[in-house]
């Protein structure tokens, strides 16, 4: 005796909805790996150089300097509490430019640490 297999109407998924599962992973994966790049690169490399590998960090530099003037420039803030401040404001930034949305759903990239 042959069972039926599952279809659309019985509750199955097909083949377009594993397609479009497919193709959302893939964006999803290709706008993380845009943002883990763009944020690599505003904390890390030299504003010139940045600029020069993406030029739409233009925008983010000015906003980050925004809130480095207004926020940070007027707080009694230690190092490290300016520093995971001006991290979290540039997460927000790239979030922003390469999505539009916040970055609830973007991970972290990992810190490099430098001669332990």
């Amino acid at each position: 005796m042959v069972q039926p297999t599952k279809g659309p109407e019985a509750g199955g998924t097909s083949e377009a909805d594993i397609t479009s599962e497919l193709e959302s992973t893939k964006d999803t994966e290709t706008l993380n790996k845009r943002y883990f790049e763009l944020l690599d690169s505003l904390l890390n490399d030299q504003k010139n150089i940045a600029i020069k590998k993406y030029p739409e960090l233009i925008s983010a530099y000015k906003a980050l300097e925004v809130y480095e003037v207004y926020f940070l420039a007027g707080g009694n803030w230690d190092e490290v509490g300016a520093i995971e401040f001006k991290k979290k404001m540039a997460k927000t930034i790239i979030s922003k430019l390469v999505n539009g949305n916040d970055s609830s759903e973007l991970q972290t990239p990992k810190e490099k640490k430098v001669g332990v």
